[in-house]
């Protein structure tokens, strides 16, 4: 799979690139982790899999806290 190359626009102000893809990233990842959950049903591999889902929902709420924080934050007078 190629990875597309990630490069800060340094425009944070009106959307975070960076942070958005790797939201983006998080989510594809979670997801994926879900449909296995959907699928195993081998009790230590289930275990395992939910705490890595559950790791990725918490990457998701920190980033999307931040960039929630970071947008409120913006001063449009460039102060």
């Amino acid at each position: 799979m190629e990875q597309k190359r990630l490069q800060c626009d340094h425009e944070c102000r009106f959307d975070c690139t960076l942070l958005t893809e790797a939201l983006k990233r998080e989510s594809e990842l979670g997801h994926f982790y879900e449909q296995l959950l959907d699928e195993c049903d081998y009790p230590d591999v289930r275990a395992f899999v939910s705490e890595l889902a559950e790791k990725r929902r918490e990457s998701i709420n920190t980033m999307v806290a931040k960039l929630n924080r970071m947008y409120s934050s913006f001063d449009p007078s460039g102060v």
